[in-house]
């Protein structure tokens, strides 16, 4: 998998090249800035870009659309059961055996709270994925940014020719593995610290070192087959393959299991709830935003006075502050030299619009006020 010389140039690995090809196919599909977007209108910040000074109002019904949608999901509870075909003792025998197994594994990975986050994460993004990287099932949840198909139209997982998991980890930890696995030290040398953060989604700040030991840098991870059909397992950071090729014998299947939300015609991935209801979400924000800045505007009475004829014009916004007016005019007087104009009605066109959207795209998305009310779904 390498594609190095004898003078240990940095030269990029064959499975970095494999990588790129599959980051620009993230991005000729924005996969990462849809992704990302979608993320940002969940968690509530919907006005990314615009100045925090504005602090503008949100109306925020796309998260508790998603989590009502999750919870759904998410509560119908899942177990591994073994059946026997032929009900035998001894197929019964051991289908029980396994069935305690399968139980003690569950329970020891936690797999009910991995559930809940992977259909979040599919929910959000259109997609996710669990990694099952060693002998005790120890598992991980990849996001659809990091996981990238030799076939992106192939949604069997399955039928893939390859797949690639990106990860980023401390230089000193893959220098380590590298010398267990007894990688030249030319080659290990050349694992060095990077900031290839731009296929990385969210908080991508790091701690700054001037020690390249204490950096990170990016990883990946190959799973393939060889010609017998068993998974071939290779890990490679951007010029070294710190792990060559290990057949894992016997296992047929990629260890990683999707969950895709909804399914895309002629791809490998899905769409979320979060992408659909950005829109009417936008523009549910800006009527609210509108109608804030009117109200505020328009909504209060405002005192109008004849400048000359105020003592104390500073006083006026004041509270409980007597205004002084010169002369001994009378209470007609009075009026024409300091009055309130009266707040200026406001159409209840913008209001009745605002409500209609967000109820029409949570009943699109069949998670109404009649489900949502006011409770926890995950209760």
């Amino acid at each position: 998998m390498s594609k190095k010389n004898k003078t240990a140039e940095q030269i990029e690995t064959t499975i970095w090249l494999k990588y790129r090809a599959g980051v620009e196919n993230h991005r000729l599909h924005n996969l990462f800035t849809s992704t990302e977007r979608n993320y940002r209108f969940y968690e509530g910040d919907q006005w990314f870009g615009v100045p925090k000074s504005e602090n503008l109002p949100t109306a925020n019904f796309i998260k508790p659309t998603v989590n009502y949608k999750v919870s759904m999901v998410a509560m119908n509870t899942m177990q591994i059961v073994y059946s026997p075909l032929d009900y035998s003792e001894e197929s019964i025998a051991v289908c029980d055996v396994l069935n305690k197994y399968a139980a003690q594994k569950w329970e020891r990975l936690k797999l009910d709270s991995l559930c809940w986050d992977v259909i979040l994460n599919a929910a959000v993004a259109g997609d996710s994925y669990l990694y099952f990287y060693n002998k005790n099932l120890d598992c991980q949840i990849i996001r659809n940014t990091d996981i990238f198909f030799a076939n992106e139209q192939e949604r069997d997982i399955q039928k893939q020719e390859y797949i690639i998991v990106q990860e980023r980890r401390p230089v000193n930890e893959i220098r380590r593995i590298a010398k267990e696995n007894k990688i030249p030290e030319e080659d290990i040398e050349n694992i060095i610290g990077d900031s290839d953060t731009d296929s990385i989604i969210g908080d991508t700040e790091e701690v700054k070192s001037a020690d390249e030991s204490n950096r990170k840098c990016m990883c990946l991870l190959y799973l393939g087959r060889n010609d017998d059909g068993d998974i071939v397992v290779c890990r490679s950071t951007k010029y070294t393959v710190y792990q060559k090729e290990t057949v894992l014998k016997g296992l047929k299947r990629y260890p990683i299991a999707s969950f895709v939300w909804g399914p895309m015609l002629n791809s490998a991935r899905g769409t979320g709830e979060v992408k659909p209801l950005i829109s009417n979400q936008f523009e549910t924000n800006k009527l609210l935003a509108r109608r804030c800045r009117s109200a505020a505007q328009n909504a209060f009475a405002k005192p109008v006075y004849m400048k000359n004829q105020v003592e104390n014009p500073e006083d006026i916004g004041a509270l409980g502050t007597a205004i002084a007016l010169r002369g001994n005019g009378t209470p007609q007087d009075i009026k024409q030299i300091f009055d309130y104009i009266a707040p200026a009605p406001m159409s209840q066109e913008a209001s009745l619009l605002q409500s209609d959207l967000i109820t029409t795209s949570r009943e699109l998305a069949g998670a109404g006020n009649a489900a949502l009310g006011q409770i926890n779904p995950s209760r």
